[in-house]
């Protein structure tokens, strides 16, 4: 999953949707490092990560991805399920995309001083260009893709997904659409695990 997804896949914890952005940019062990919460976002980042990955509606979307952009294809399908979660946001939210993109930015601020500096600099472009808004619509996640795919050296085939987005959306979406809430439930049942590890860690001091 792309940024959008994992930042509302955190749920309402601040910590949780900050460890989750960083997730990245923290390897191995190093997120123990980390005060609890913003470490348990860490780990539902590898969670959301590993079950995407695995899931049989996204191994069967990466190869429909394959031809167009070879080994780019999951880099394409986390932006395709942003774009989509994007596109139907009203589906998940009351709060429009607009406020929500804002209001996750400024809880982000809060943790500016922690992200390591790489994150600092994504962090910095993405509230620019307002990345989280941005895949809402064709002509945005294309332009993200464009850019992406110069970055990359412009050998990814990152501008042709999108002819295959235009000429397939029906059955991409419906894969999206049988897929997220999965993952959606999954992660619920993931954050509420770190209330029950906490909680009994407390009780065990006692």
């Amino acid at each position: 999953m792309n940024y959008l997804a994992h930042v509302y896949l955190s749920g309402s914890n601040a910590d949780i949707l900050a460890g989750n952005f960083m997730g990245d940019f923290v390897k191995g062990r190093d997120y123990l490092n980390y005060p609890e919460n913003i470490s348990n976002g860490m780990v539902l980042h590898r969670f959301i990560d590993s079950f995407t990955d695995q899931h049989e509606i996204s191994v069967q979307m990466r190869e429909k991805l394959r031809p167009y952009c070879g080994r780019y294809a999951g880099i394409a399908l986390d932006m395709i399920y942003d774009y989509y979660l994007a596109k139907q946001w009203a589906n998940y939210s009351a709060v429009s995309l607009e406020v929500y993109s804002q209001e996750t930015y400024s809880k982000l601020e809060d943790y500016f001083e922690m992200m390591p500096q790489n994150c600092q600099q994504l962090y910095v472009a993405m509230r620019r260009m307002n990345w989280l808004l941005v895949y809402q619509s064709l002509d945005g996640i294309g332009r993200s893709m464009n850019g992406l795919d110069h970055r990359l050296g412009g050998n990814t085939g990152f501008p042709k997904t999108i002819d295959l987005l235009e000429d397939n959306e029906i059955n991409l979406i419906d894969g999206f659409n049988r897929f997220f809430p999965e993952l959606e439930s999954a992660c619920l049942e993931k954050i509420a695990s770190f209330t029950r590890v906490s909680k009994g860690k407390k009780e065990n001091k006692i």
